[in-house]
C-alpha cells in the first residue's frame, strides 16, 4: 500500500517535470539584467567580438539564443580540454581553451543554477579552472590604478586592472592580476598604433601575470604610482567575479582607445557582479581611466580606504630631500665610479647605499647599467646598508600624495573676454579631455600635460564675426626636470589648427614638436628650454609646398602659492625657405583655482611675424566636468 501512494506521489512530478530550457523560457531569463550583464549586452548587442564566447550562432545580438544554446552546451557530454592557436587578427594570434562549457563560462552556470533546477545535467570537474583556482588563490578583489606614463601612447591617460589577493596582507606582490590591454604587431609604426587603436584595429584581451612583475614594470621602469582600492564584495560576489574574468580570459574585443579600452571593459566586468550597480553606463562616449575610478567610489559600499605604492623613482625623490650636500656628493660619486665614501658617519653611510642602491636597480631596469658592473657593487652597497640595523628608520615615511581620484574632472569648458589689438572679444573652449599645464595639479603630475580635440571659437563684437581661433587634434607636454639622479628629457608634441594672423578666415595646419632640458628652481617652480620644430600647410595661395621652420622657446610653471600658478613662454621659429612666415609667439596666464573644478584666469599674448602682429589680453573662467 506504501509503494502505491509514493508511485502516486510521484506521478505529477515526473508528468509535470520541466527541462531547463522549459524553466528558463517560462521565466524569461534572458530578459534578467544579470544574464545581460555576463554576456556585456549594451543596446542590444555584446561588446565582446570573440566567437568563442557565444555559444549560439547569433549570440552576439540574441541573449534568448544565447541562453537556450547554453543550456544545451551545459549538458553535452565531456571532451578532452586543450590549448590552441586561432589567428584573430592579420598577424595576430592568441591562445584558446577548449573546455566543456560548463567550464568555460563558470559564472554563467553558476547564476543559471541558482535560478534553475540542473540536476539533470551531469556535473563536470573543470580540471584547468580548478587548477588556475588554486593559483590565484582568490581571498579579496582589488581594483589598481596607474599613473599616467606619457612616454607609452596606451598609457597616456593611466591605467586599471583587477588584481586578486591571497588571504595574507604580506603577499600582495605574488596576487595575481586580471590586466585588459590591445595585442599589436611586433614593432608597430606610430601612425599605424593611432589608427589602429581609434578605429579598433587592434584586439583587445585579459591577461593574467603576477602583480610584482607589473610593479616591476610601472614602478622600476615608467615611474608610475598605483593606488590599490580594496573591493568590498561578498563571497558570493568574489566568486562571480573570479568566474567571469575566467570567462574572459580566453576571449578578445575589439579594442578602440577612447571607448572600448582597459578601463570600459572592467567596469562591464564589474557589472557582471552587481548589475544594478550599470556602471558602464555612465560611459557612453569616452572612457577614462581616471574617471571610472571615481564612479566606482561614488557607488556606496563598493570601494574601501586606497594604499599608495610608490614608483621606484617617487621613492629615491622623496629620500632625496632628506640627504644632507655631503651625502648627495657621496652618492653621485658612488654612480660615478662605485666607491663610497670614507668621510661618512655608519648611518650616513647607510643612508647612501640605500638611494645609490634603488638608483642603481632604477638603471638597471631602464638598461642604463649592465648586470656584471651591477653585482659587485649591489654587494657593496648592502653590506654598508647592513651595518645599521633594519629597524632603524633612515628616512621619513614617504609622504602620500593627493589621490588622484580627488583631483579636477576630465572635461573643461573656458568663458572669457578681452581685446585682441583694438577688437573686443569673446572666446569660448571646450577640452573632453584632460590635463593641461594651467590645470591645477593636485593628482596629476607636475609640468605634464595632454590635451585632445581642444577648440577654442572667437566672437569679434567689432565686426560681428566668428572665427575657430585654435583646434588641437592632439597636444602632448611633459616637462619632465633634472633632479636628484634623473636626468629625463623635457618635449612636446602635438596636431593643431589655427587662422593665419594676417588673415583669420583661412586655417592653417601644423605638426610640431620639441625637445630639451627641465629643472627645478623650487618645489613646485619649474623652467624649461627647447628646440622646436614645425611643419604647416595652408593652401597653394600661401605655398606650393610644406613650410618647415625650427627655432626654439624658453618658459616657466611656478604654482607660488596653493591655488596659485603663473606660467609663460616664448617661442621664435624660423622657416628657411618662407622667411617672411618667421614668428615669435609669447604667452603669459596668471591662475587662480577657488576649488577644484573651478578656475579663473588672466592671460596675456603677443604674436608677432614680418607684416602683423597682435596683443591679446582675456580675463576668463574654466569650469571642469
Amino acid at each position: 500500500m506504501r509503494l502505491i501512494f509514493i508511485f502516486l506521489f510521484l506521478i505529477p512530478a515526473l508528468v509535470f517535470a520541466q527541462s531547463p530550457i522549459e524553466q528558463a523560457t517560462q521565466k524569461e531569463l534572458w530578459k534578467d539584467p544579470h544574464w545581460q550583464a555576463l554576456l556585456h549586452y549594451k543596446k542590444g548587442e555584446s561588446t565582446i567580438d570573440s566567437k568563442a564566447f557565444f555559444n549560439a550562432t547569433m549570440g552576439k545580438t540574441d541573449p534568448k539564443a544565447e541562453l537556450i544554446a547554453t543550456l544545451k552546451a551545459f549538458a553535452q557530454p565531456a571532451e578532452k580540454e586543450h590549448i590552441e592557436k586561432i589567428q584573430i587578427k592579420a598577424d595576430i594570434t592568441q591562445d584558446f581553451q577548449y573546455q566543456h562549457a560548463q567550464c568555460a563560462f563558470p559564472a554563467r552556470y553558476a547564476w543559471l543554477k541558482s535560478k534553475l533546477d540542473l540536476s539533470s545535467l551531469p556535473k563536470q570537474k573543470c580540471s584547468a579552472y580548478q587548477k588556475w583556482l588554486k593559483k590565484v588563490q582568490p581571498h579579496q578583489a582589488t581594483l589598481v590604478f596607474a599613473s599616467a606614463y606619457l612616454n607609452q601612447p596606451s598609457s597616456l591617460f593611466g591605467h586599471t586592472f583587477l588584481r586578486f589577493d591571497r588571504k595574507s596582507k604580506n603577499e600582495d606582490l605574488l596576487s595575481y592580476i586580471s590586466n585588459f590591454g590591445a595585442i599589436t604587431p611586433p614593432n608597430p609604426n606610430g601612425f599605424a598604433y593611432a589608427y589602429n587603436g581609434l578605429t579598433g584595429g587592434y584586439p583587445g584581451v585579459f591577461s593574467f601575470q603576477p602583480y610584482y612583475e607589473k610593479v616591476k614594470t610601472y614602478g622600476a621602469i615608467e615611474n608610475r604610482d598605483l593606488w590599490e582600492y580594496p573591493l568590498n564584495l561578498t563571497q558570493k560576489e568574489l566568486d562571480t567575479l573570479v568566474a567571469h574574468v575566467w570567462e574572459l580570459g580566453y576571449q578578445y574585443v575589439d579594442y578602440y582607445f577612447f571607448t572600448d579600452n582597459c578601463s570600459y571593459l572592467l567596469m562591464e566586468v564589474l557589472d557582471a557582479v552587481r548589475p544594478q550597480m550599470k556602471l558602464a553606463d555612465k560611459f557612453p562616449r569616452q572612457t577614462i581611466p581616471l574617471d571610472t575610478v571615481r564612479v566606482a567610489l561614488a557607488e556606496k559600499g563598493l570601494v574601501g580606504t586606497p594604499d599608495f605604492r610608490a614608483s621606484m623613482q617617487t621613492k629615491i625623490l622623496s629620500h632625496w630631500k632628506d640627504l644632507s650636500t655631503k651625502e648627495k656628493n657621496a652618492v653621485h660619486e658612488f654612480r660615478r665610479d662605485g666607491n663610497l665614501s670614507t668621510d661618512l658617519t655608519e648611518k650616513e653611510t647607510a643612508r647612501v647605499a640605500e638611494v645609490a642602491y634603488d638608483a642603481m636597480q632604477y638603471d638597471l631596469a631602464k638598461g642604463k647599467i649592465s648586470v656584471d658592473v651591477m653585482r659587485p657593487r649591489a654587494m657593496a652597497l648592502l653590506r654598508a646598508r647592513n651595518k645599521v640595523a633594519e629597524t632603524n628608520e633612515l628616512f621619513p615615511p614617504i609622504k602620500t600624495p593627493l589621490q588622484p581620484d580627488v583631483a579636477h574632472q576630465s572635461a573643461r569648458v573656458t568663458l572669457s573676454g578681452g581685446v585682441r589689438d583694438d577688437h573686443e572679444i569673446l572666446s569660448l573652449s571646450l577640452r573632453p579631455a584632460y590635463h593641461t599645464i594651467d590645470d591645477l595639479d593636485d593628482g596629476y603630475v607636475f609640468g605634464a600635460g595632454l590635451n585632445f580635440f581642444y577648440g577654442d571659437v572667437h566672437y569679434d563684437l567689432e565686426t560681428d564675426d566668428f572665427y575657430l581661433n585654435q583646434f588641437d587634434l592632439v597636444s602632448i607636454t611633459s616637462l619632465s626636470p633634472w633632479q636628484a639622479t634623473f636626468r629625463p628629457t623635457s618635449w612636446k608634441l602635438g596636431v593643431r589648427l589655427d587662422p593665419r594672423p594676417t588673415d583669420w578666415d583661412r586655417q592653417m595646419g601644423s605638426g610640431y614638436g620639441a625637445v630639451g632640458i627641465s629643472f627645478k628652481l623650487a618645489e613646485r617652480f619649474l623652467i624649461h628650454t627647447l628646440a622646436e620644430g614645425q611643419i604647416s600647410y595652408a593652401d597653394h595661395t600661401l605655398s606650393e609646398n610644406p613650410m618647415i621652420g625650427a627655432g626654439g622657446s624658453i618658459g616657466f610653471v611656478w604654482a607660488f602659492m596653493p591655488r596659485w600658478k603663473i606660467l609663460g613662454e616664448t617661442k621664435q621659429i624660423y622657416f628657411s625657405e618662407q622667411k617672411e612666415n618667421d614668428y615669435w609667439d609669447s604667452t603669459a596666464s596668471l591662475l587662480y583655482y577657488p576649488s577644484t573644478n573651478w578656475a579663473l584666469s588672466i592671460d596675456y599674448r603677443h604674436f608677432q611675424i614680418e607684416n602683423a602682429s597682435f596683443d591679446e589680453i582675456k580675463t576668463g573662467f574654466k569650469r571642469y566636468f
